[in-house]
């Protein structure tokens, strides 16, 4: 009785599992002889914004907050996963602006590979290809893109498409009025020549780059303006202070005011992404 038990054991459990393997296959998207409905579904899963700080030429970088801003070169590094039921073979994509013709794409490599069903890609990981393989889009975001504007990216890989939809955000740095030094002046025939020191400092989120003074004026008519080139500060980082140069703006006043004379200064600061600021000082004149 027990060798006949032992017998139908050995028997019946070789036939089911042959008969669990079969089942799998004939519902396996994967397999090649798979008879059911294939689903592509190709997603954009994330994204993250590389704004490397570049040369100091316009268009060459960013200022490294990982923040779209305008008058930025930027790279958008972008992962896709795969939400259907197939594998996706050798998968190529190419990117197009929907929307705001005043961004450009210059640039791009798309290739994500093979991926399989709930995998997700960031690219082919080609070492030797641009990037290591990691797939990312360069945009320009030119100038005159108003901050709070939205544009879209239009992503099509394999037949199937997404969108990927942005905001070119204000700047964050802030640049304010952070004191001045006013030296004695030059007399020179019946005026005085000033050349005070401005002070500007950075009390936002992020860096300014080559932050340069671009025009002064004032509402005092007495002040009359002197030659003056623009005064570059450059770089300025977040919480940081620099001191105009020896390019600062000049001015005369005549020699027969009231001293002390005090009187107000508006500078017009801009930095390399085009952004600008007005800063007004008070000063305080003395002969």
């Amino acid at each position: 009785m027990r060798i006949f038990i032992l017998s139908f054991i050995l028997l019946v459990t070789p036939v089911v599992f042959f008969t669990s393997c079969e089942y799998y296959e004939r519902d396996n998207p994967l397999d090649p002889n798979y008879k059911g409905t294939i689903i592509n579904n190709l997603k954009i899963n994330s994204f993250y914004i590389s704004d490397p700080i570049g040369v100091n030429l316009e268009y060459s970088g960013g200022n490294n907050d990982g923040i779209i801003n305008r008058g930025e070169k930027l790279k958008i590094f972008i992962s896709l996963i795969n939400l259907g039921n197939s594998i996706e073979s050798n998968v190529n994509a190419n990117a197009f602006l929907s929307t705001n013709s005043n961004i450009q794409i210059t640039k791009s490599y798309l290739k994500f590979g093979n991926i399989l069903p709930n995998q997700i890609s960031e690219g082919d990981k080609d070492f030797y290809a641009d990037s290591y393989g990691f797939a990312y889009i360069e945009l320009i975001i030119d100038k005159s893109v108003t901050p709070n504007s939205l544009f879209t990216i239009v992503l099509n890989c394999s037949g199937q498409r997404d969108t990927l939809n942005l905001v070119c955000q204000p700047i964050g740095a802030s640049i304010v009025e952070d004191g001045v030094e006013v030296f004695s002046p030059l007399l020179s025939g019946d005026h005085l020549f000033f050349r005070p020191r401005y002070k500007i400092k950075n009390i936002g989120t992020s860096m300014s780059r080559l932050v340069k003074i671009i025009d002064f004026f004032s509402a005092d008519t007495n002040i009359i303006k002197s030659g003056f080139s623009s005064d570059e500060l450059g770089d300025i980082n977040v919480g940081e202070t620099k001191s105009s140069g020896i390019y600062s703006p000049s001015f005369s006043v005549s020699s027969t005011l009231n001293f002390p004379y005090t009187t107000t200064i508006n500078l017009i600061v801009e930095d390399l992404f085009g952004n600008n600021w007005l800063l007004s000082y008070n000063l305080t004149l003395v002969k």
